[in-house]
């Protein structure tokens, strides 16, 4: 027989195919699971079943070798199982955002033209500088010019008139 297990192919299938093939033969029974147990090793594709199996002593018989097959055939899988958990694609790295974040306004806009951009013609009040907004303002807070809170500038007005009324009487 020029017959190979296929190594998606379980080992009951394999016997299968062989027992169907070898009724075209002649053979004895004797001879047929003789025959067919030595295809078994010579074709398993779980090599350390064929290993062990060359090891043990002559005599095994069909049942014997086929539940001793079926025990690494088992194990070859919760193997295969095990591997194929662990082998999960990792993340290696995140894409780089094709738009990064406008260094003028801090939103996601294309940046060939700047006219696209929000903060494009605005004041930034707090540095005095033009085309960008607050959150993104890379101004130092001591060159930034003094701002005064409206509550003081109302308070400084209001004792101006004051002052003023003082006078005038």
């Amino acid at each position: 027989m020029h017959y190979r297990q296929k190594a998606d192919e379980c080992l009951d299938d394999f016997v299968n195919r062989c027992n169907l093939q070898a009724l075209k033969c002649e053979f004895s029974p004797a001879e047929l699971n003789e025959r067919i147990i030595e295809q078994l090793i010579a074709s398993t594709p779980i090599l350390d079943f064929q290993k062990e199996f060359l090891q043990k002593d002559k005599g095994f018989t069909m049942d014997q070798t086929l539940a001793f097959g079926r025990t690494y055939e088992a194990a070859e899988s919760h193997i295969k199982g095990i591997q194929s958990i662990g082998a999960t694609p990792s993340v290696d790295y995140v894409q780089k955002d094709s738009h990064p974040a406008c260094t003028s306004c801090g939103t996601h806009h294309s940046k060939r033209r700047r006219q696209a951009c929000p903060a494009y013609g605005t004041k930034f009040t707090t540095c005095g500088k033009n085309n960008h907004w607050s959150n993104v303002c890379r101004s130092s807070s001591q060159n930034a010019p003094i701002r005064h809170s409206s509550r003081r500038l109302s308070r400084t007005r209001h004792s101006q008139r004051q002052r003023m009324k003082l006078m005038l009487t």
